[in-house]
């Protein structure tokens, strides 16, 4: 019987380590894709609370004054062009308003605070 003396990787070795190295990078992928998703979602609901702080310090301006009905169309424009889908909601008589900001594909039913790519905020002040 011969023996034969190899020296360095056989193919078989090879082939391995690139489907091992191929699935690590795949994972990295993934966790990219998620850190992204994640990121557009946090900056959405950055935007949204804004968004409501704003009307909130409008409301706080205008007061009782007849034209509260114009900064909330104003703001309602400025909601569509920042969020996808966006619009808000302005409920309530002076002192005492509902303010709801919804953005993506989010039912216009906000029960509580939802994030992601669609979601909602809802903020109860008396003013």
């Amino acid at each position: 019987m011969r023996q034969i003396n190899s020296q360095g990787f056989t193919l078989l070795e090879v082939l391995i380590s690139l489907v091992l190295l191929s699935f690590i990078l795949l994972g990295f992928d993934e966790m990219e894709i998620y850190s992204l998703r994640s990121t557009c979602a946090a900056y959405y609901f950055h935007l949204a609370t804004e968004q409501l702080n704003s009307m909130i310090e409008r409301l706080h301006t205008v007061g009782m004054r007849p034209s509260i009905n114009e900064q909330i169309e104003i703001w309602n424009s400025q909601n569509k062009q920042l969020l996808p889908a966006g619009e808000g909601e302005v409920i309530g008589n002076y002192p005492n308003y509902t303010i709801t900001v919804y953005w993506g594909d989010a039912p216009h039913i906000c029960q509580e605070i939802h994030i992601g790519q669609s979601g909602c905020i809802k903020r109860s002040i008396i003013l």
